[in-house]
C-alpha cells in the first residue's frame, strides 16, 4: 500500500518562511510609503473667510487624520489576513517570493475592504 503524497513532502524550510515574511512586509512597507507620500503632497494652507464657520483644517491635516483613523485598522486586518495566507501557502508552495507576494497583496486588498465595509455598515 502506498502512502499519500502529502506525507512524503518535507516541511517548509526556515529560509522559505523568512523570505515569505520579508516579501510580505515589503509590500506593506510600499503601501505605507505610498500613503505617507500622498499625505505629504496635500496642501498645508488652512482656508479662511466665509467658507469657515468656526473650524477649518488644511487638506494635509484631513488626509493625515484619515490615514490614521482608517489606516491603522486596515493595517491590522491586513496583517492578520496576510499571516493566515502566508501560513497556508508555505505548506503548499515552495517559493518564498511567491508566498510573500500573494500574502501581502491579499492582506493589502482585504484590510481596506473590510474597514470600508464596516464603516459603511455603521453609516460612517
Amino acid at each position: 500500500m502506498m502512502a499519500p503524497v502529502d506525507k512524503l513532502e518535507k516541511p517548509p524550510s526556515s529560509t522559505q518562511i523568512l523570505v515569505g515574511v520579508a516579501v510580505m512586509f515589503g509590500w506593506f512597507a510600499a503601501a505605507i510609503v505610498a500613503v505617507v507620500r500622498w499625505v505629504s503632497v496635500q496642501s498645508k494652507v488652512t482656508p479662511e473667510g466665509e467658507d469657515c464657520s468656526g473650524w477649518c483644517t488644511s487638506d494635509f491635516f484631513d488626509a493625515a487624520g484619515m490615514a490614521i483613523v482608517l489606516g491603522v485598522p486596515a493595517g491590522g486586518v491586513a496583517l492578520i489576513v496576510g499571516a493566515i495566507v502566508l501560513a497556508l501557502l508555505t505548506q503548499r508552495v515552495r517559493y518564498g517570493l511567491l508566498t510573500g507576494t500573494v500574502a501581502g497583496l491579499a492582506g493589502l486588498l482585504t484590510g481596506p475592504a473590510v474597514v470600508y465595509c464596516v464603516m459603511s455598515a455603521w453609516g460612517g
